[in-house]
C-alpha cells in the first residue's frame, strides 16, 4: 500500500503491481506545502521517502536573470536584466507580452524594492534601484516572478574600500616540463603608476592535479578544480625592491600518482603584499608542469565490451597549443588488473608500437578473452627524451561475476559518454549485493523509463534504446536496499544534436 501525503493530507492513495512498482499522476494539495511524504506499508514493515523539490507552476517557462555587479555598497545604483523563453518542442520561443513582478529583499527578508516591467519583443525585461545610504551589508536576493513562475538571484552588499595598490604575479610561461625550477616575478604597483617598494611580500606554492584530453575540442585548455589550489608545497617571504618588485622560485616537482592515470601538475603562487601602513593587495599566477613538451591521449571507443569483442581505441599526440604532433612512436600495453590478497596487480595481455599520423592520431585494439577491468596504456618520449604516459580502462562484461574484481555497494560503467539518437547504450552495474531488485531510471527534463532489473550476479548488463527526447544529456539512475540501507549510483552521458 502506497499513501502520498502533502501538509498532512493524502493526496494519493494506491498499490504497487505485480512487478512492486508503480507511477502515475499525484494531484496537488490546495494551498498546501511543496514537501510530499510517500508512505508504503506491507504488513507490519513501513518505509518512507521525502521529496522537497518545489512542484513545479510551470515547467515550460524558463527565466534567467543577473545583476551587473555581484557585490554593492550602500547607496549605489543596482542594474538587473531579465530574460524569459518557453521551452516547447524541445526549442525555446519567445513568450507572449506580458508583465515581469521584481522584488528585491535582504537577509532579514525585509522588502528593499518592488516593481512590475512590460517584457520587451526579446522576451526581456530590465530596471535599476538605489540602495539606502544605510542599507544593511550581507546577502540580497531577487525574486523575479512570471507566469506563475519564480526565479531568484543574489547580490551582497558590503562596506569595502577599494585598493589603493595591484600585485600581479608573473610566471615565465604557460607551460613548462616536470623539474624545472621556475622563477615567479612579483610585482606591486600603485594605482597611480608608483611602485610600492618595501613591502612585505608572502607567498604560498600550491600544487594541483591538471587533466588535458589532447585532440578533444571540447576539452582544450584542460580541466582542473576551479576553487582549489591543491596541496601546499612551499611557502615563504620576501620584500619589494626599490620598483616593487620581488622574486620567488620554486621546483616543479611531480607527486606519486594515486591511480594507474598520469596527469599533470599545475602550480599556483599566491602572494599577499603589505605596506608599511598594514594596507593589503592579493595576486596570484598559475603555470601548468608537463610530463614533456606534448600531450598524449588514449580513450576507447566503447568503455564496454563483451568477450571475444574488439576493444578499439583512439590515439592521439597534441602539444598544449592544440597542434597535432606526427610520427610520435607510441607503445601500447593492454593489462587485466585483478584484485588478490587486498592488492592490486596487472597480467600483460597485449602490445603494439604505432606511430601517429600527420593529424596526430593512431589506432589500437585487441580482444580481450577474459571479463573484469582492463588497462590500456600508452607511452612515447619527446624531443628531449621526456617520458610521457597516459592510461584509460574498459570493461570487458561477462557471464555472472568477475573473481579478480573487488566490487562495491554499487557502481554503474557506460560504455559511451556521447550517444546518437538511435543508439543502444549498454550500461554495466556491478554490485556487491547477489540477487538484489534493483529500480532502473532514465532520466532528465522527464522520467523517461523506468524497469526492475534482478541482479541475478555481480555483474549485470543492461541495455537502454537512446531517443530524441534525451538530449542533450540524460542520466541513468540504479538503486537498491541492502541491508536496510539505501544503495544509489547515477551516470550522466550527453546526446548528440544530430537527427536520427
Amino acid at each position: 500500500e502506497i499513501k502520498v501525503l502533502q501538509g498532512g493530507e493524502v493526496v494519493h492513495a494506491c498499490k504497487t503491481g505485480a512487478d512492486g512498482m508503480w507511477r502515475g499522476p499525484v494531484r496537488s494539495a490546495q494551498n498546501g506545502p511543496a514537501g510530499r511524504l510517500v508512505i508504503a506499508r506491507k504488513g507490519e514493515s513501513p518505509a518512507f521517502v521525502t521529496s522537497y523539490w518545489e512542484l513545479p507552476r510551470s515547467d515550460s517557462l524558463k527565466i534567467y536573470a543577473y545583476t551587473d555587479r555581484p557585490v554593492y555598497r550602500p547607496g549605489q545604483e543596482v542594474r538587473f536584466k531579465g530574460i524569459i523563453r518557453e521551452f516547447f518542442n524541445d526549442l525555446y520561443r519567445v513568450p507572449q507580452q506580458g508583465e515581469a513582478r521584481v522584488q528585491v529583499r535582504d537577509r532579514r527578508d525585509t522588502l528593499v524594492y518592488s516593481g512590475s516591467f512590460a517584457l520587451t519583443r526579446f522576451g526581456s525585461f530590465f530596471g535599476q534601484f538605489t540602495l539606502p545610504e544605510y542599507a544593511p551589508t550581507g546577502p540580497y536576493y531577487i525574486t523575479c516572478t512570471f507566469g506563475g513562475h519564480t526565479e531568484t538571484v543574489f547580490f551582497t552588499v558590503a562596506e569595502y574600500r577599494k585598493p589603493e595598490f595591484a600585485v600581479s604575479v608573473k610566471m615565465p610561461g604557460k607551460q613548462c616540463v616536470r623539474g624545472q625550477k621556475i622563477k615567479a616575478k612579483i610585482k606591486a604597483e600603485y594605482y597611480f603608476g608608483a611602485p610600492v617598494a618595501g613591502a612585505e611580500v608572502h607567498y604560498t606554492v600550491f600544487r594541483a592535479d591538471y587533466w588535458f584530453w589532447p585532440g578533444r575540442e571540447e576539452f582544450y585548455g584542460g580541466y582542473e578544480e576551479y576553487g582549489n589550489h591543491g596541496e601546499v608545497v612551499a611557502e615563504g617571504t620576501a620584500r619589494t625592491d626599490a620598483r616593487g618588485e620581488a622574486e620567488v622560485q620554486f621546483l616543479t616537482e611531480f607527486k606519486q600518482p594515486e591511480s594507474n592515470q598520469p596527469v599533470d601538475q599545475r602550480f599556483t603562487v599566491a602572494v599577499t603584499v603589505a605596506e608599511k601602513d598594514g594596507r593589503t593587495a592579493t595576486g596570484e599566477g598559475t603555470i601548468i608542469a608537463t610530463q614533456g613538451e606534448f600531450s598524449i591521449g588514449v580513450e576507447p571507443v566503447s568503455w564496454v565490451v563483451t568477450p571475444g569483442e574488439s576493444a578499439r581505441f583512439k590515439l592521439t599526440a597534441f602539444d598544449y597549443d592544440g597542434k597535432p604532433q606526427r610520427g610520435v612512436a607510441l607503445n601500447v600495453a593492454a593489462s587485466r588488473v585483478r584484485w588478490e590478497a587486498g592488492k592490486e596487480t596487472a597480467t600483460a595481455v597485449t602490445s603494439k608500437k604505432v606511430r601517429t599520423g600527420d593529424n596526430g592520431r593512431a589506432d589500437f585494439s585487441f580482444a580481450p578473452e577474459e571479463p573484469g577491468s582492463y588497462v590500456v596504456k600508452a607511452t612515447g618520449r619527446d624531443g628531449r627524451g621526456n617520458r610521457i604516459t597516459s592510461a584509460t580502462w574498459i570493461w570487458v562484461a561477462g557471464r555472472g561475476e568477475y573473481r579478480g574484481y573487488r566490487y562495491p555497494d554499487l557502481e554503474l560503467f557506460m560504455d559511451k559518454k556521447t550517444y546518437d539518437p538511435g543508439d543502444t547504450a549498454k550500461v554495466l552495474i556491478n554490485a556487491e549485493e547477489e540477487g538484489a531488485a534493483a529500480l532502473l531510471t532514465v532520466e532528465g527534463r522527464n522520467l523517461y523509463e523506468h524497469r526492475l532489473v534482478k541482479l541475478n550476479s555481480r555483474s549485470t548488463l543492461v541495455e537502454i534504446l537512446i531517443r530524441p527526447e534525451y538530449r542533450p544529456n540524460f542520466y541513468v539512475s540504479v538503486c537498491y536496499i541492502k541491508e536496510k540501507k539505501f544503495v544509489t549510483q547515477t551516470a550522466e552521458a550527453r546526446v548528440s544534436l544530430k537527427q536520427q
